[in-house]
């Protein structure tokens, strides 16, 4: 069902975004980039002279679990080597090829916990989901999944 809805939402899913003010994003990105701050002060504090790479440097891979029509990913491509896109909708990400060609490095039309599934173990740095959570009843399975992918001093936002 959710599939379906969002194939068929994808062509204006971005004006009806702009007409509510979808601000998720913006929001959880400022509070991404506070987080990293204070892990990069603490670090940098802690760290001897010989130490200068610092968890800006630690987030090779991120995934945007849910990117939708990535609105996300151009706010988190800077914090990471590689990102990843993923959505159950492959119309949601035809948007995000035709109009945001570039922010991900991959898509991939795929349910939150299968591409999980398909990391390996702690080899992300970064995973981001800036509006899917709210349609799973049950967060265990990605949440337990998400935490297994991430690299130790992982983020989950």
């Amino acid at each position: 069902y959710v599939r379906e809805a969002f194939d068929g939402y994808a062509a204006t899913y971005d004006a009806s975004m702009s007409t509510l003010a979808f601000r998720a994003p913006e929001m959880l990105n400022g509070a991404l980039e506070d987080v990293m701050a204070a892990l990069a002060e603490s670090e940098e504090r802690g760290a001897s002279a010989g130490d200068a790479e610092v968890r800006w440097k630690k987030l090779d891979k991120g995934l945007d679990l849910g990117c939708g029509t990535g609105w996300m990913g151009p706010l988190v491509g800077d914090k990471v080597r590689w990102l990843l896109g993923v959505d159950l909708s492959s119309r949601m990400l035809d948007v995000v090829g035709q109009q945001r060609s570039g922010v991900y490095d991959a898509l991939s039309t795929a349910d939150l916990v299968d591409a999980l599934e398909k990391e390996e173990a702690a080899s992300v740095g970064l995973v981001v989901a800036a509006d899917a959570l709210p349609y799973f009843g049950d967060l265990r399975p990605v949440l337990d999944r998400a935490a297994a992918v991430l690299q130790e001093g992982g983020l989950l936002a």
